[in-house]
């Protein structure tokens, strides 16, 4: 292979073929970067074997090849320097804040407020009353207050009636009359006339109530309805700054794994640039050995 084919920077279409199998190697991320294809060396048998490194050749670390004789050159076989691409190792501090970051974002994910409402059940209660109840409806056979004033005018009409009898009675000598009958029935009608008196007055304490019961269980649901509302108000400020923290974690995430690619990406850059410097070092101290052999 010759100089051009050797050269990542030449002209030819295999340099033109290196720089875009290197630049494609670079934009992959750094689980999946690429071992560069090994370079194709000229072959060194032909010059003089001594058993020693050659002074031109670059101090590069010089493995033994795997088969051949000692490192002191007694094989009498030149030692190629080390021209293979070692990958780099990752950056442990790198993975280990991504690694603490990831962990917090999931560990936040796993605690994020719940909204509990104590109160659903009480509203729900209190509505149902409000919706369900009957329109009003007044029924003074029912109603204990009206019963009660119609107890009392009716016993006191009846004293009346008693009265009135006794006293026709002491005017005509102790004998009953139609007069007597009359008057006394006539004081009787008189209480039943006041209890009638009395029924419009029953029906407005009667709706009053009604509407007091009403305006209680509304007055209730406000109430409640309001603890609620606050309590959900306060989840909403809970949830709002539990949001912002996980947003902070994943951001954090989202830099500490950038971080470590960039990291990753520019130790892999110069570990090809390394690898390419060797092997350039190594191919030009091949070149001024075979110039001065042909001296």
């Amino acid at each position: 292979m010759n100089k051009k084919e050797l050269s990542a920077g030449g002209g030819s279409a295999a340099g033109e073929k290196l720089r875009r199998r290197r630049a494609a190697a670079l934009a992959q991320p750094p689980s999946t970067l690429p071992i560069p294809t090994p370079r194709e060396l000229p072959d060194t048998s032909g010059g003089a074997q001594t058993g020693e490194t050659d002074p031109g050749i670059p101090a590069v670390r010089r493995p033994v090849r795997s088969g051949g004789g000692s490192s002191s050159g007694s094989s009498g076989a030149r030692q190629r320097p080390d021209l293979d691409f070692h990958m780099p190792e990752e950056d442990a501090e790198a993975r280990l804040r991504y690694e603490n970051a990831l962990a917090e974002l999931e560990r936040l994910r796993g605690e994020a407020p719940q909204y509990d409402n104590r109160y659903d059940e009480q509203i729900r209660s209190l509505y149902e009353q409000i919706a369900s109840r009957s329109p009003f409806r007044y029924d003074s056979a029912s109603d204990p207050l009206y019963q009660q004033y119609r107890q009392d005018y009716t016993a006191l009409g009846r004293m009346a009636m008693r009265d009135t009898m006794g006293q026709t009675a002491d005017l005509t000598g102790g004998y009953g009359s139609s007069y007597a009958q009359s008057a006394s029935q006539q004081q009787y009608d008189a209480y039943l006339r006041r209890l009638a008196d009395v029924l419009p007055e029953t029906y407005g304490m009667a709706l009053d109530a009604w509407n007091a019961e009403g305006d209680e269980l509304r007055k209730r649901y406000d109430a409640v309805s309001s603890l609620e509302k606050g309590e959900y108000e306060r989840y909403l400020d809970t949830l709002g700054q539990y949001n912002r923290t996980l947003d902070r974690a994943r951001s954090d995430a989202d830099t500490a794994y950038e971080r470590r690619v960039e990291q990753e990406e520019r130790d892999y850059r110069r570990a090809v640039d390394d690898y390419e410097r060797r092997n350039d070092d190594y191919e030009r101290a091949l070149r001024r050995r075979r110039a001065a052999s042909r001296r």
